[in-house]
């Protein structure tokens, strides 16, 4: 099976399991409203990974898809890009996030059992808890006071300051990278829009702007 039909029968199983959810069109929703997802799919690295595969394929606004892959790097460099962290700044690096790059991606280790098997259907699963809010209308929840008290509650666990090395003290260097910015990648291929904009020439046809050398000529000619 090659890349494209995985991809097209990915896109068949998404389209019938996404049915009344509010990720069936994002197109539909107004540009003040923010998407998000559960908390608790930003607690492994496994989750995070299925969530930027999902995204690829939900069609996100770029600044939103921009919220969210940057969330994800800072919780990846966190963990210093440790187990399965580091495949998911991998897939941050791609400079092309539309789904049939990320199927690619992900078939070069992986099998399309496990796609069908697992992957899909967990990502199926995160786009169908995906929610909309508009971040301009006051929270409905209860505003938590944080408790004030007097102390701590760890006293005497540390040791004696003079008894501590100085690597106690020492804060390790992390890896830190940057992401791309998908303002400037093309959501469709190189190919595309070549042939896109052959079609714009054909259509347009000799309807064209002259250059210096043609006004030139025509003024001469016209003797104008």
């Amino acid at each position: 099976m090659s890349n494209t039909e995985i991809l097209i029968q990915s896109l068949n199983i998404i389209q019938s399991k996404i049915k009344g959810s509010e990720v069936e069109n994002t197109s539909s929703y107004h540009n003040l409203s923010n998407w998000r997802f559960p908390h608790e799919i930003w607690r492994t690295a496994r989750n995070v990974k299925n969530l930027l595969i999902a995204l690829s394929f939900i069609g996100l606004p770029d600044f939103q898809q921009n919220e969210f892959r940057t969330k994800a790097h800072k919780i990846a460099e966190k963990y210093s890009f440790q187990g399965e962290w580091a495949s998911v700044e991998e897939l941050l690096q791609l400079n092309n996030i539309a789904p049939g790059q990320i199927i690619a991606w992900y078939l070069k280790t992986h099998s399309p059992e496990d796609w069908f098997g697992d992957t899909l259907r967990r990502c199926i699963k995160i786009m169908k808890s995906a929610r909309t809010y508009n971040p301009y209308l006051p929270s409905k929840h209860k505003v938590r006071i944080p408790e004030r008290k007097r102390g701590y509650d760890d006293k005497g666990s540390l040791p004696r300051y003079d008894k501590l090395g100085k690597e106690y003290y020492a804060v390790p260097d992390k890896e830190k990278t940057v992401l791309p910015d998908l303002n400037n990648t093309p959501f469709y291929p190189t190919w595309y829009n070549q042939e896109n904009e052959n079609l714009q020439g054909e259509k347009i046809g000799k309807s064209h702007f002259p250059d210096h050398k043609e006004v030139t000529t025509i003024c001469q000619e016209k003797k104008i």
